[in-house]
């Protein structure tokens, strides 16, 4: 792991333009009424953001809040997931050290005489170590042109051990190698030349060509040895498809293609293996290290490697993207349960199709900031949704209190204790309204939300313009290169990206200036650039619906899922201030959920038997041959009785998000739905009217609890410190590192605390609070904070040199 003062060496934290953050007053006056809110404005960023969103109630506004820094360090949130069994996720172990199963034979090389014999020579240690380590560098971007082949006498002085073989083959046969490339170039006829080149053109046919002759003229070469190919994006399906089938059938397996996320394919050399067997994948020989097919997997406990990601300031895709570099692989390898968020330490579980174990274990030398450990095989791999929850251990740094300025600084830890007390307790009795939280609706001018209200008005170019769109003053400060602003790199260079694509209408350099991250500017920007090479003409340049299918299919869903958590958060905020905690005739309940509650303990009466008295033998879930009647949830409204009864409380009352497959209660918020949702500000749409055309824009809807609390476990802790880069607690990574070391000398190591009271004697004290508590799936840590703090969570702005 990197030294803890190199982690933040190059951030990549987004400022929001218009930035949730705290004044220098006092923020204690965000306890405010709704309506005073409403009626007089709000000069607190956060607050307005809030309510634009439809978050905009208490649940109980009468219990003192206080205020306090959030994520000051990225340590100060700590993110464990919860799997399904209740189980949470932790860093134990690094993994197995077992080596890769070509290590051996890294071990040892051959050096082919002139006469043909070859002589085997172990290898030194060392040169052994630097073969293996060879295998893990990265490929280099190549352009689609084959570079000048390096004499062998070069080669062979600036090669790792483990090719000398290849290098000697290469002098003994120096003066063929060239006749077999012309001669395997010769033999493609000009009719499976011209089909190549239709489809990728005549430059990289060639290359192509170049490559095929190079790998049948040294056919012991390794894969990696030669460099790879990149055509132009093919946006045609049926076209890509077509290319796969050529390429296969006209090179004979020689070389394989890979379809990459920007429709880009890479032409690369296939392993010696699959050239040997034309790409039929047959078995290994019977002493090989590994079987192969789902058999072989089955006998490791399943075709799915299950692992623990542990992260530091990271994002989850950016770490996937980085594995999946690493081990060759695309990215859709790996599942998992949902992404966490960046600035934190987090663990989650992670699932990657048919790769072994120690592949993965052995990038744990290579990753930064991140740590990969608990090795699992699994019949099956994780889907998103497939947790219980997460454990969030938070730290709140500064907190201050109201009356506070009465107290003795004597008496201020006990008097914040209590306090805290009160609201950590009401919290869990009473819950908080289970609002979508700010991440929901983007960080930008205009948010996700509105992108997803344009595609369900069917208004296509609306949603283009809005993902497209940037604040004037990011450009203004982009283009000023005195500014001192206090805006990320990537929001300027995004601003100034789009500024060239809008005005200049030039794929290239726009895509030249914009960060990689922004995948949705960029798919859309490639599509409606997309220039026909014959007549120059961009013939796409009005083909909306294309552009937002360029998009990656999650993203895309993204903004209409956020439509739809604006119009329930607006919704829950009206159901609670007109009916408040009471359960009222019309409110919706999921279906036989009640009744799971009050049903007998699973084998608590004994065996099922049928009218004869024989025992009935009911099929395991894993012994199913279909799948569930109704795998949808579905809910009903309570009569009047039942609402009346006590039987249900309101954590068991549910409000839909708008879609053609839910049903609306059937009272005055049943009737609310149809006026937001019919109004300007929810984009005059109709509730009982969400199919459209458009598949990824027709929502079925579902169901979310109104009301949610922490589980039982919820705790807090108030501490006092003095100095700001101070850690309260300990991640997971410090435990392992701290068994590690349990053996030595503890004199020889400083404790944070003698730390402080060295270099801190005379500093003020300040107080934290650390609260650890756990959430279900889908439920914000941000809305739980909202309602203990009765908004005085003050999001931190970080500069670009801040600490863990």
């Amino acid at each position: 792991m990197a030294d803890r003062e190199d982690l933040d060496e190059q951030p990549r934290k987004k400022l929001r333009l218009t930035s949730p953050s705290a004044e220098d007053g006092d923020t204690l006056g965000r306890r405010d009424s709704t309506e005073q809110r409403s009626n007089h404005g709000s000069s607190d960023p956060q607050i307005d953001q809030e309510l634009k969103v439809g978050i905009n109630v208490y649940v109980s506004p009468d219990t003192p809040g206080f205020t306090g820094i959030v994520k000051q360090r990225y340590t100060d949130f700590l993110v464990n997931e919860i799997l399904p069994s209740g189980q949470v996720v932790h860093l134990t172990d690094l993994g197995t050290k077992a080596k890769p199963a070509q290590a051996e034979k890294a071990r040892k090389t051959e050096t082919i005489t002139a006469s043909g014999t070859a002589i085997v020579q172990p290898l030194s240690k060392t040169s052994a170590e630097q073969a293996t380590q060879g295998s893990d560098q990265d490929d280099t971007t190549r352009e689609p042109t084959q570079k000048v082949e390096p004499t062998a006498k070069e080669e062979k002085e600036g090669m790792h051990p483990s090719r000398v073989r290849q290098v000697a083959a290469a002098e003994a046969k120096d003066q063929t190698v060239g006749e077999v490339r012309d001669a395997a170039i010769a033999a493609i006829s000009v009719e499976n030349r011209s089909k190549i080149e239709e489809i990728f053109g005549e430059k990289t046919t060639k290359a192509m060509l170049n490559l095929y002759g190079n790998i049948k003229a040294k056919p012991d070469r390794k894969a990696r040895d030669f460099n790879a190919l990149y055509s132009d994006p093919i946006d045609d399906k049926q076209k890509r498809t077509d290319a796969h089938v050529a390429v296969r059938n006209v090179f004979s397996s020689t070389l394989e293609t890979i379809t990459g996320d920007d429709n880009v394919i890479t032409i690369k050399a296939s392993t010696p293996r699959d050239r040997n067997n034309h790409g039929r994948g047959l078995p290994q020989k019977a002493n090989a290290p590994r079987a192969k097919g789902k058999l072989g997997w089955d006998e490791l406990g399943g075709e799915h490697l299950h692992f623990t990601l542990y992260k530091e300031n990271k994002d989850t895709m950016e770490i996937m993207y980085f594995i999946a570099s690493q081990l060759k692989v695309q990215v859709k390898t790996f599942q998992f349960a949902g992404t966490k968020d960046r600035r934190g330490v987090t663990a989650q579980r992670v699932s990657a199709f048919r790769v072994y174990g120690d592949r993965i274990s052995n990038l744990n030398r290579n990753l930064r900031q991140a740590k990969l450990g608990g090795f699992e095989y699994h019949p099956k791999g994780l889907e998103l949704g497939d947790l219980g929850g997460n454990e969030f251990v938070i730290t709140l740094r500064d907190c201050h209190f109201p009356g506070e300025a009465n107290v003795d600084a004597s008496e201020r830890l006990g008097f914040a204790h209590n306090l805290v007390s009160r609201a950590v307790a009401h919290l869990a009795q009473r819950g908080f309204l289970n609002y979508y939280g700010l991440q929901r609706f983007g960080s930008f001018t205009i948010g996700t939300d509105v992108v997803g209200m344009k595609m369900l008005q069917e208004d296509l170019e609306g949603a283009v313009d809005a993902i497209l769109s940037y604040a004037p003053e990011a450009l203004t400060e982009a283009q000023n290169p005195d500014s001192t602003a206090n805006l990320s790199t990537d929001d300027k260079a995004r601003a100034e990206a789009l500024h060239i694509w809008k005005s200049t209408k030039k794929v290239g350099p726009a895509l030249d200036k914009l960060p990689r991250r922004f995948q949705a500017e960029s798919a859309i920007i490639k599509h409606l650039g997309w220039t026909d090479r014959r007549n120059g003409e961009q013939k796409r340049s009005n083909d909306f619906q294309g552009a937002l299918q360029n998009i990656q299919r999650n993203l895309r869903l993204m903004y209409v899922h956020a439509y739809q958590s604006l119009v329930w958060n607006v919704v829950a905020g009206k159901r609670w201030v007109t009916y408040g905690d009471k359960v009222v005739e019309g409110d919706l309940v999921i279906v036989g959920e009640q009744e799971a509650k009050t049903a007998p303990p699973a084998g608590g009466a004994g065996p099922e038997v049928d009218d004869d008295g024989e025992v009935i033998i009911r099929p395991t879930a894993d012994d199913s041959a279909a799948a569930p009647q109704d795998p949808f949830t579905r809910a009903r409204a309570l009569s009047k009785e039942e609402a009346e009864s006590g039987d249900f409380s309101i954590f068991d009352v549910v409000l839909p998000l708008p879609g053609y497959d839910v049903i609306y209660p059937p009272n005055a918020i049943g009737d609310f739905y149809k006026e937001f949702m019919g109004s300007e500000r929810g984009g005059k749409l109709d509730p009982h009217n969400m199919r459209r055309k458009w598949k990824d824009a027709s929502l079925s809807g579902g169901y979310r609890k109104m009301l949610a609390r922490p589980g039982n476990d919820l705790s807090f802790e108030v501490k006092q410190y003095t100095r700001d880069d101070e850690q309260m607690v300990e991640t997971d990574l410090e435990r392992l590192e701290k068994r590690k070391n349990a053996g030595r000398d503890p004199g020889m190591l400083a404790t944070p605390e003698e730390d402080v009271h060295m270099e801190n004697g005379g500093a003020e004290k300040k107080i934290a609070v650390v609260l650890k508590m756990q959430l279900g799936s889908s439920q914000y840590a941000t809305m739980a904070l909202r309602e203990l703090m009765k908004g005085g969570a003050v999001a931190y702005r970080p500069d670009f040199h801040g600490g863990r």
